[in-house]
């Protein structure tokens, strides 16, 4: 994971501070300090924002805006709820840097500390460009951001580089990692998360267990994430927060269908699947979810929700947790593994479990 922090923080705050200089007419120069005038405009005297459709391989149609003559995909983060968001303007010093969240998009070296995330900023109604529902276009206003776009209610980021997909799938959770408590998301046409297909695979829990995990940060490689399943009653063993149990959850059987062996969830016992909180995070998938290295292929399935395709394994629906803590090793996170610290927390259906490997 060490990997991605020091590439994702070369982007964020170095490509975001030139973005911000390019926003504002202006050219950095080596070694030089920033000439002195007036502060930065507000966000609201930019140019209505432009949103266009952009088909891709992996994502499918996905929504880009124009900014400094570039397309730069769109992005959502599950722990906005506006109008409570996870992805704010105050700073944290986790262990990529200090910075916020967001802010708006008139990035600056003069100015704040430059954001992780800009919000995606309008004056005036938003226009839809072609592929664009523009039914599903609005805006919220927002101290220190301005007056930021949504999207069937996301409201909508970018991130560096503006040409690549890499900020698609990172999971940003509890210090030291960035503490927005939450997964980011590219944004689909329709206005559900474009996530991808999903891989299923082995990971390790604080134990050294093995659970089961989702594959997530793909754009420098990916790391196995713990999945959680929900059922009636408090989890076995210790109560939370002690050593992570494993589920007992009955599996509840899936007939053949369009998304592999497993199929889509059936009617039956088991919590319904549905668009997640701000604790728990379906796992959703474009297309049919991949098994990798110790999941059989015939244990996963799909059903469908109001937010996309989530999956489920022995027919019950997958979550991740918006507090999950990374596994540090010698002071960074380890490649591998999370510890598994959503055992017990209430969710959709009962409580949380981790699903067990053998």
């Amino acid at each position: 994971m060490a990997g991605r922090l020091h590439t994702r923080a070369w982007h964020g705050l170095v490509g975001g501070a030139v973005l911000g200089l390019a926003w504002l007419g202006l050219a950095p120069a080596a070694g030089a300090a920033p000439p002195p005038g007036p502060p930065p405009p507000p966000p609201h005297h930019g140019p209505p924002a432009v949103l266009d459709v952009q088909a891709t391989t992996t994502y499918g149609s996905i929504l880009v805006a124009t900014l400094t003559g570039a397309k730069f995909p769109m992005y959502l983060i599950t722990s906005d709820h506006p109008p409570s968001f996870g992805c704010t303007t105050a700073v944290a010093t986790t262990i990529e840097g200090t910075f916020p969240c967001t802010g708006p998009e008139t990035l600056s070296t003069t100015g704040p500390t430059p954001s992780e995330w800009p919000a995606l900023t309008t004056t005036g109604p938003p226009v839809a460009g072609p592929g664009v529902n523009r039914q599903l276009l609005g805006t919220v206003h927002r101290p220190g951001v301005g007056t930021q776009v949504t999207y069937n209610g996301h409201p909508l980021y970018f991130f560096s580089p503006p040409t690549t997909f890499f900020g698609e799938g990172f999971v940003e959770t509890v210090l030291p990692l960035p503490p927005w408590h939450g997964l980011w998301d590219l944004v689909s046409a329709s206005g559900n998360p474009a996530t991808g297909q999903a891989v299923i695979e082995q990971g390790t829990d604080a134990s050294g267990q093995t659970v089961v995990s989702v594959r997530e940060y793909p754009g420098f490689g990916g790391v196995a994430i713990a999945a959680y399943d929900f059922c009636g009653g408090p989890p076995p063993g210790p109560p939370h927060p002690g050593p992570a149990p494993t589920s007992t959850c009955p599996a509840v059987p899936n007939p053949p269908g369009p998304h592999g062996p497993a199929g889509p969830h059936p009617p039956g016992p088991g919590p319904a699947p549905g668009p997640g909180t701000t604790t728990w995070i379906p796992v959703l998938t474009q297309g049919p979810p991949a098994a990798w290295t110790g999941v059989s292929e015939s244990s996963l399935g799909t059903v469908a929700t109001s937010q996309g395709t989530q999956v489920t394994y022995n027919g019950r629906p997958l979550y991740l947790y918006s507090g999950e803590m990374p596994i540090i090793v010698t002071g960074q996170p380890a490649n591998s593994g999370t510890t598994g610290n959503g055992v017990g927390v209430p969710g959709p259906g009962g409580t949380a479990h981790l699903i067990a490997l053998t």
